[in-house]
């Protein structure tokens, strides 16, 4: 038995936002590819495979998690080309595409909590230092030039309160 690469097609649309049913952006040989690409790519995914016909997936996809990654990093392939934006500009037309970097992002950190629950279920037990930490969940360029914080400390806790920040 196997999962059809149809049933993440929906899940993937809903992702880039293409949900217009009579002009879809992306072609379903393009999500199909998409989702070829991230399964014979292997990690995390190496219990999977495409089956005989490379319709569908084997076994069947039964962990969310997975699921849920290969949604993620299906749509993320998708949009990737179209990062930066587009400005074309002619007499009497313009067109102006402010790009794909923020959807990005938060796709980059979603796949990211779904690999570490697939690992050993803790998404953030992971981090190395304080830096890492911000540097995966803020605009850490500005954050971190704000905050006084000697990396050479370690830090066991961190509190955040109307007061200030607190480390333990």
């Amino acid at each position: 038995m196997a999962t059809p690469i149809s049933d993440l097609y929906d899940g993937i649309r809903v992702l880039i936002g293409d949900l217009h049913a009579d002009s879809y952006l992306y072609e379903d040989d393009a999500l199909r590819s998409a989702v070829r690409l991230i399964i014979q790519s292997g990690s995390p995914f190496e219990a999977y495979a495409l089956d005989g016909l490379k319709t569908g997936i084997e076994p069947v996809v039964s962990d969310p998690n997975a699921y849920g990654l290969m949604l993620l990093r299906a749509a993320r392939s998708l949009l990737t080309p179209h990062a930066d934006g587009l400005s074309v500009r002619h007499p009497g037309m313009s067109i102006v595409d402010r790009g794909k970097k923020a959807t990005l992002w938060v796709l980059s950190s979603d796949a990211y909590e779904k690999e570490m629950a697939m690992e050993d279920g803790a998404a953030f037990n992971t981090y190395q230092d304080l830096y890492a930490y911000f540097a995966a969940h803020n605009s850490h360029p500005y954050f971190w030039s704000k905050m006084n914080v000697d990396e050479e400390v370690p830090v066991n806790t961190m509190t955040f309160s109307g007061s200030g920040v607190s480390l333990g």
